[in-house]
């Protein structure tokens, strides 16, 4: 895992983390146990503040931006 990172799910086969890179961007990653790599999901610029509460549900990203904004993203 990268460094400045925050764990946030296992389904059992991917492991989600979000990695905080420059310029206040951040970014959803997995790695995928099968095929023993990480994947990059997408990254959110510095106008997504605060994003928490991650996790995959078969093929979708889920997670709350601002603590208040249910968010999905189909991979």
């Amino acid at each position: 895992m990268p460094d400045v990172t925050v764990p946030f799910d296992f389904d059992g086969n991917r492991i989600l983390w979000m990695e905080y890179q420059q310029d206040q961007v951040k970014e959803f990653q997995y790695y995928d146990m099968t095929q023993k790599k990480v994947i990059p999901i997408r990254a959110y610029d510095k106008e997504y503040h605060f994003l928490s509460h991650g996790r995959l549900i078969n093929n979708e990203l889920i997670f709350v931006e601002n603590n208040k904004n249910v968010k999905s993203y189909h991979l």
